[in-house]
């Protein structure tokens, strides 16, 4: 709580290893979780809440496990996944200043995670955000992309996800593709 530089700052190599389970990550300022590196990031249980920034942001693992965290009133978006692989389920995006769930291909990198069975409600701009050219996302299944001011899903800068079987309504602009 109250630390200057984020909650948790996280720099792998390949055969590294994060597990963040059962913590309560708040009102730092910058970002609530870091991690940046082809390490594997493990994060379940976890409370992200008012952080003065984005919540979690995970940058360049291929191998992600981000299962049943709450991620709450953070004050950019909830949380950001660039060129990452792996599993985001079961987790609440809600009241973030910004979107709710961003997935981004940037740098000619690649996007290839599944995004599963998360509620994404109530967040200031769009629930979840899809873009770059190598973006093959998949978001499947969601419980509930609802009630957020931009759209429920924007899909952007050439993104090529899957988007099936979830339920998404009552956004200010529903789906846009741009």
């Amino acid at each position: 709580m109250n630390h200057r530089s984020g909650g948790i700052l996280y720099n792998s190599f390949e055969f590294n290893r994060l597990n963040v389970n059962k913590t309560n990550v708040f009102e730092n300022v910058g970002c609530g979780i870091v991690a940046k590196g082809l390490g594997e990031v493990i994060m379940e249980d976890n409370l992200i809440e008012k952080n003065n920034g984005v919540g979690i942001k995970i940058i360049d693992s291929k191998k992600i496990s981000v299962v049943g965290n709450k991620i709450i009133e953070n004050t950019f978006n909830g949380s950001e996944f660039i060129n990452c692989d792996g599993l985001i389920m079961l987790n609440s995006c809600y009241k973030n200043k910004g979107c709710g769930i961003l997935l981004q291909a940037e740098d000619k990198g690649e996007f290839n995670a599944r995004v599963m069975k998360n509620l994404v409600i109530e967040n200031v701009q769009n629930g979840i955000i899809i873009q770059g050219e190598g973006n093959e996302a998949k978001v499947l299944q969601n419980e509930k992309i609802a009630c957020n001011n931009l759209a429920g899903i924007c899909v952007r800068d050439k993104a090529h996800p899957t988007i099936q079987d979830n339920t998404i309504f009552e956004n200010m602009h529903q789906v846009r593709a741009l």
